[in-house]
């Protein structure tokens, strides 16, 4: 993605260190990449309820800074393959200045987890706005209905990341959600994310800590502090 550093985020939406990966010049219109971790976790937050989970990550990136693309998530459960949902987002980088590009666009996230047995749909659309840079990036998301109608919200995110020897990559992330209209029973929550990764062709291995502020209602009990190692795939 052009000039981009998201997550699917974390993911991370997507994991961290593949939307770094993904904001240096493409090098190609298309790129895919399949991913494995420890613990599928989205802004802080357990989805997979600490099991593992697959990643499939498809974008699209035109030389204009056009770009587009979207992810799978899948977690293993007790032996059973749930779906956790799909991203899918467009977005405008412009041509960097002075080492700066600006970024915009529109995500949708149709995420879920499983709590007894039953499956709980995240479902929201928002809109973003950001900077970034050769090593730090930021960006500001909006949602009008985040998870409900009326509900807003405001995600504001930090990312880093610089490469200390050849083939290693320290990265680090840096998010608050803050309730926008309806604040009942709603409070600000902060997550962050340290870690290294490690180069292999076209493999990258990477392990991290991940930490968040006390569960939101409602969501898996799974959602403090935890180490999460997983790879990449880059093809």
């Amino acid at each position: 993605m052009r000039g981009r550093q998201r997550v699917p985020l974390a993911l991370s939406t997507l994991p961290l260190c593949l939307t770094l990966a993904l904001a240096e010049p493409a090098k190609a219109q298309i790129s895919a990449t399949l991913g494995l971790q420890s613990d599928y976790r989205y802004r802080g937050i357990s989805l997979s309820s600490g099991h593992p989970a697959a990643t499939f990550d498809l974008s699209y990136d035109h030389k204009s800074g056009f770009y587009a693309g979207g992810s799978t998530i899948a977690t293993d459960d007790a032996g059973q393959v749930r779906s956790l949902g799909f991203i899918e987002y467009v977005g405008y980088a412009t041509p960097r200045r002075g080492g700066v590009s600006w970024d915009f666009g529109v995500d949708n996230q149709d995420l879920a987890y499983y709590s007894a047995g039953r499956r709980i749909p995240l479902r929201y659309a928002e809109a973003y706005v950001g900077v970034v840079g050769d090593v730090l990036s930021a960006h500001l998301h909006y949602s009008p209905n985040y998870l409900r109608p009326g509900y807003g919200s405001l995600y504001a995110e930090v990312d880093g990341s610089v490469k200390p020897a050849e083939n290693w990559r320290l990265f680090a992330h840096l998010g608050a959600a803050t309730p926008v209209g309806d604040t009942e029973g709603r409070r600000q929550r902060w997550d962050a994310r340290v870690g290294v990764a490690r180069q292999l062709g076209p493999f990258e291995l990477q392990a991290s800590v991940v930490a968040t502020t006390p569960d939101p209602p409602g969501l898996t009990p799974h959602n403090r502090t935890a180490l999460v190692v997983g790879a990449n795939w880059f093809f």
